[in-house]
């Protein structure tokens, strides 16, 4: 009896429940586009936050709307299929006040809990919802108790237990091993399981049973119906059958999706609308501590010969705080030749100097990982003076900056409450707070004013300054901008020249004055402060 009262609360029996009832309702939806409909979820959101499932004073409410805001991810808002009710309702009506919309995620993972503890003891489908596999007895002299380490995966490959998915020498794997566990069948067995990098238990995405795509369905279907978020996050361990099942679902629901990835620049050719993007931030991190946008040029240049446009990404100012982004694209194909400067080096041998650089400048030594820091926090390390009023300052100078970068590029902005309030640290240095929101406010007016977001990357120019980046766009009302910023600490002139600048008007779209730029000239001199950015709309000279 106790085990029938379990088994309905499991999520693979709920799943089935939700989907029957909001089968009916899914059933009467057009059939969806296979297209990604990158344009329509832009429209929908694309000046993203995220937070901690904290009560909101109004006065946030009031900051979010007035900075132009408007969509809002809550961590830990569910466990498994639990929603965290008791803060929830109020934070989605006052965010549907300020015509702000919420975004949801659809579980990767699941607790060790009722549907773990019925697939180790072997009951039903229920272990096919995991990654794991049953060790035959004659072999349980290898197994550990608890996470499996690489000497011992070696061995269980070799006897076909497992695929040659490992790293070697990491002193904590991905598998771990359970002790003897007897069955509802009475038979004693022990199993090893993938997990996640929270020790959860990691689905198996491609089980005949299609179990955990019925527990992510089902996830879908509670976010967008009972808690009315048009967008829908899927996880970077999804597969690709994975996502584009769960895409084509939510797309059928009315909603959109947005998938975090990982790997190289593959892994930005998802099925979901939009996609995180996982390559540029690591380039501006080192454009910001080396003074080089070299790199940042390379990877830009890498998306445009792809024909990956920034338009379908989401540029998130939290570039260590979801996972690690060690140069993906040069891990991805580390024997690619890759021209940087005058020198052609293999994407490893570049990727070993600009990450040492990296480690060098942030304050560690040869041989050390990259920190995880947040922009703030990585702002605050490079800025070495003692004096607190002018400290804040450059720290501010900083942070701005890369607001400007990550906000003013196609695609989706999107940055937490970190970023909105900086960081105190112990000696109580600073809080960008007011300051940075109130620049930010400015930052996304600019954005917003020429529909940037939809905009069209078509030139990354080669610039005399190696500390100066610049983006070429095409506007949605086939105006062209530009994006030039400096992460230097010296001013800087660029002489540029482009047919699309002939008869029109430079104008800097932050300050809204007219820049010195003949009418009838295909050149423009640009002009740019240290560590700043413009953005600049080339207007055409209209006649009656």
């Amino acid at each position: 009896m106790i085990a029938l009262i379990l088994l309905a609360t499991s999520m693979l029996e709920q799943a089935d429940e939700i989907s029957m009832l909001y089968a009916p309702i899914v059933a009467k939806q057009p059939t969806p586009s296979q297209t990604r409909q990158t344009d329509a979820a832009l429209q929908t959101a694309s000046n993203w936050f995220s937070m901690g499932l904290d009560p909101i004073e109004e006065k946030l409410w009031v900051v979010l709307a007035d900075i132009g805001i408007d969509a809002l991810e809550l961590k830990g808002l569910k466990d498994g299929f639990d929603v965290r009710y008791e803060n929830y309702g109020k934070v989605a009506m006052a965010a549907a006040k300020k015509d702000i919309v919420m975004i949801g995620t659809v579980l990767s993972s699941t607790k060790k809990d009722i549907d773990f503890a019925f697939a180790l003891k072997n009951a039903g489908t229920y272990p096919e919802l995991y990654s794991m596999v049953e060790i035959a007895p004659k072999d349980w002299n290898l197994l550990p108790n608890g996470n499996i380490p690489w000497l011992t995966l070696q061995k269980l490959h070799e006897k076909g237990y497992v695929p040659k998915e490992f790293a070697p020498y990491v002193k904590q794997s991905e598998w771990n091993a359970t002790g003897p566990i007897c069955g509802v069948d009475k038979k004693t067995r022990r199993w090893i399981y993938l997990q996640d990098r929270e020790g959860l238990p990691r689905l198996d995405w491609l089980s005949p049973s299609f179990g955990s795509l019925r527990l992510a369905a089902a996830d879908a279907l509670i976010s967008f119906y009972r808690l009315g978020q048009p967008i829908l996050q899927l996880d970077a361990a999804l597969p690709d059958n994975a996502k584009e099942t769960m895409s084509l679902t939510i797309r059928k629901m009315g909603g959109f999706s947005a998938a975090f990835s990982k790997g190289g620049i593959d892994a930005l050719r998802q099925s979901t609308d939009l996609v995180y993007d996982h390559l540029t931030p690591i380039a501006a991190l080192h454009a910001l501590v080396a003074e080089d946008a070299e790199a940042l040029r390379i990877t830009y240049q890498m998306l445009l010969d792809e024909e990956i446009q920034p338009k379908s990404l989401i540029h998130a100012m939290e570039p260590f705080g979801r996972a690690p982004c060690d140069w993906a694209e040069l891990l991805a194909a580390p024997t690619k030749k890759h021209r940087y400067y005058e020198e052609v080096l293999t994407a490893e041998a570049l990727r070993r100097r600009l990450l040492y650089e990296d480690v060098l400048a942030l304050g560690g030594k040869a041989g050390d990982d990259l920190p995880f820091l947040t922009w703030p926090e990585t702002c605050a390390s490079l800025i070495k003076i003692q004096d607190l009023e002018e400290r804040c300052c450059q720290i501010l100078e900083l942070h701005v900056l890369l607001a400007k970068f990550f906000a003013w590029q196609p695609g989706v902005f999107s940055l937490s409450m970190e970023d909105l309030l900086g960081t105190v640290h112990q000696e109580h240095l600073y809080t960008l707070g007011g300051t940075f929101s109130s620049q930010l406010k400015s930052i996304l007016r600019a954005r917003r004013e020429i529909n940037l977001e939809h905009a069209t990357l078509i030139d990354v120019p080669t610039t005399e300054q190696r500390g100066l980046l610049i983006l070429r766009f095409e506007l949605p009302n086939t105006y062209s901008a530009l994006v030039a910023v400096n992460f230097s600490k010296q001013p800087v002139s660029e002489n540029l020249e482009s047919p699309t600048y002939y008869r029109t008007t430079a104008i800097d779209l932050e300050t809204h004055l007219r820049l010195n730029k003949p009418l009838d000239s295909t050149f423009f001199t640009l002009k740019i402060d240290p560590l700043s950015a413009k953005l600049i709309l080339f207007q055409p000279k209209i006649y009656r």
